[in-house]
């Protein structure tokens, strides 16, 4: 069970060679589990965890008591969009789950006094960046009731699999880029000038590859320019995000109408401008 490599194939006693810039194999986790994360109530509010169960009691209070999750959601559900919770409440209580404090991702439910399963697909881009907690709110809707709810399964997933975008980029214009992609990094650095002494200031570098039809129509970017105020245009199969550099880690995301069956993605690093710079990219990929 070794990884093998073969060039000049189908080419008997013929010589072959192959350049390889980068080589892994890389995972990304299908779910985070949340049973066991560490969860802080509201006043009127306690819950407990034991043996993979949640249990979650809203004491006679405020028709909104709710419990935080301790862990970040913009940094535990990369690439994850669908909450999956297995659950149990008194018939007619409404609870809530809430992905992040904002009204856009959130999903109410009316118990049934029965076990119910519900899988919730929610967009993190929608929600502000205040406070990304996933927030449970039993007995919601009922000013000065108790409610009560017990979960057995809580987890985010991926319908698929993030697919990775950071290797095979390449420049558009031979001299106009320096390309580098190692420990997971991906670094690009924009020269002066390419050539003749041609300007770089509209040359681009891009990545073209195939993916399973039906799966992929967002793209994500984690990235910093080491130099603030600098416009980045990153191209997603022609829609285009233009991000200015403000010397710290920034995030985005292009999300296409379709799925697509492969990628075509463009980077101009300060789009427009002369000079050298640098773009690092730590996360990048498809969703």
């Amino acid at each position: 069970k070794a990884l093998i490599i073969m060039p000049g194939v189908h080419a008997d006693g013929a010589t072959g060679e192959v350049i390889i810039t980068h080589l892994e194999f890389a995972n990304y986790p299908s779910k985070v589990d949340m049973l066991a994360d560490t969860y802080t109530p509201n006043a009127c509010c306690t819950v407990t965890q034991e043996n993979g169960v949640l249990v979650v009691k809203k004491n006679e209070g405020s028709p909104y008591e709710a419990i935080w999750s301790t862990l970040s959601i913009e940094e535990a559900v990369k690439g994850m969009n669908i909450l999956k919770v297995e659950f149990q409440g008194a018939a007619g209580q409404e609870v809530i789950f809430k992905v992040g404090d904002h009204w856009t991702c959130e999903k109410k439910v009316t118990c049934t006094g029965y076990v119910q399963y519900i899988e919730y697909e929610f967009d993190l881009s929608e929600v502000p960046a205040a406070n990304k907690a996933l927030i449970i709110m039993p007995g919601v809707h009922a000013d000065g009731a108790t409610g009560e709810v017990t979960i057995t399964r809580l987890e985010f997933a991926s319908q698929y699999d993030p697919c990775d975008a950071k290797a095979g980029w390449v420049e558009n214009d031979n001299g106009s880029y320096v390309i580098s992609n190692a420990d997971g990094v991906l670094t690009i650095t924009k020269n002066a000038t390419w050539g003749d002494n041609i300007g770089t200031e509209w040359c681009f570098v891009k990545n073209v590859f195939e993916v399973e039809e039906g799966k992929y129509d967002t793209l994500v970017v984690e990235f910093t320019g080491d130099v603030a105020n600098q416009e980045i245009i990153f191209n997603f199969n022609g829609t285009e995000a233009k991000p200015f550099t403000n010397g710290e880690a920034q995030q985005i995301e292009i999300k296409l109408n379709a799925k697509i069956s492969a990628a075509d993605l463009k980077i101009f690093v300060n789009a427009g401008q002369p000079g050298s710079c640098n773009l690092v990219i730590t996360e990048m990929y498809l969703k």
